[in-house]
């Protein structure tokens, strides 16, 4: 099989996977093939349009969930989930010691396309909720 016919059969297998019971969403050819190209092991791949007119696939990929968001065809951040007990020890210090009295919820490793990673996390206490991101460092900005 020649290499351009085989990525054309991937484009068309994950627009597939990409449309198919979700209400025929149409998602543009671009998008699907930044997708595939990036992500080539994902699997229980769901589409949807995100709030502000971005595209975000959803999916499990490497024993983990992740989400993958683009606009206008460019990819522009994963977030993958983990947990407290995965963070570094110095991002469960930060949230020891400068949030005591909030209870972690969700947290999400985040990747973006300049190159920043960090953890974003969604904190709840009686009052309020809030979300706060964290280096690898444990240092909020």
């Amino acid at each position: 099989m020649k290499p351009i016919l085989a990525i054309e059969l991937l484009i068309l297998i994950f627009a597939h996977k990409a449309t198919f019971g979700q209400d025929n969403l149409q998602i543009p050819e671009a998008t699907l093939k930044n997708f595939s190209s990036n992500y080539i092991s994902a699997t229980e791949i769901k589409w949807k349009r995100d709030t502000g007119n971005f595209w975000r696939a959803d999916f499990y990929m490497n024993g983990q969930t992740h989400s993958a968001f683009f606009s206008d065809n460019l990819w522009f951040k994963t977030e993958t989930d983990t947990t407290k007990e995965k963070v570094p020890p110095i991002v469960q210090l930060t949230l020891q010691r400068q949030y005591e009295g909030y209870v972690v919820g969700q947290i999400k490793w985040v990747t973006t396309a300049d190159k920043s990673e960090y953890f974003e996390v969604f904190l709840e206490n009686k009052s309020e909720k809030k979300l706060i991101r964290l280096s690898n460092r444990g240092q909020t900005f």
